[in-house]
């Protein structure tokens, strides 16, 4: 009797050790995949699951560590498209924003730039009494212009007014602003002392 009641302690304690034992074994390899879950919906997407347990609990693991990895690459996909997107568009403000100031067939500011910036070399003119306290309009008309475009084309036409706006540009000087109104039309916006024969000489150069 003794001997049974010795062997049915040791078979008692022999299960309590493997319930503890298996228990460990699935309950830790759970507890890593709950932590690591938390953290993955919390945007860690750094976490990864170290694989240990039962066969069954390890392959968890390694699929969680495989949707995590994936989970990375998204994201850097979607930021790295992201920022190109934002450089398009960036790219693309600037464009219109120089098709909204200047003349798409000559390059030149067109009336809405030339407007604004009279309204800056007023406003600097009135500002100071430097050498730069008057402000020139000149206004420039092709004469005969349609007849070019009569006889010639509008395509050739649209080649000279390309190549005279260039040489008004490069007449115009840092000082000054050439603009092309529309047509044959153009107009040059400079600063002077206020003697009118450097608006005469200038007027001569064009």
């Amino acid at each position: 009797q003794a001997s049974i009641r010795g062997a049915t302690v040791k078979a008692v304690l022999f299960a309590v050790v493997a319930l503890l034992v298996i228990a460990w074994t699935i309950t830790r390899p759970v507890r890593r995949l709950t932590e690591g879950t938390r953290k993955l919906a919390a945007g860690d997407l750094t976490t990864r699951v170290h694989a240990g347990g039962a066969r069954e609990l390890e392959e968890l693991a390694q699929a969680f560590n495989h949707m995590a990895a994936e989970l990375t690459e998204a994201e850097r996909a979607v930021k790295s498209y992201q920022a190109h997107l934002e450089l398009r568009v960036e790219q693309r403000t600037q464009q219109l924003q120089h098709m909204a100031e200047h003349d798409p067939l000559t390059g030149l500011p067109n009336r809405r730039q030339l407007f604004r910036r009279l309204d800056e070399m007023l406003a600097a003119a009135a500002a100071t009494d430097g050498p730069v306290s008057h402000i020139a309009v000149l206004f420039l008309d092709l004469d005969n212009f349609k007849t070019i475009n009569d006889t010639l084309g509008h395509e050739f036409g649209d080649s000279v007014l390309s190549s005279i706006g260039g040489r008004l540009q490069g007449l115009a000087g840092p000082d000054g602003t050439i603009a092309r109104l529309g047509g044959d039309e153009f107009t040059l916006v400079f600063g002077y002392s206020g003697d009118a024969a450097e608006v005469v000489q200038r007027a001569e150069d064009l």
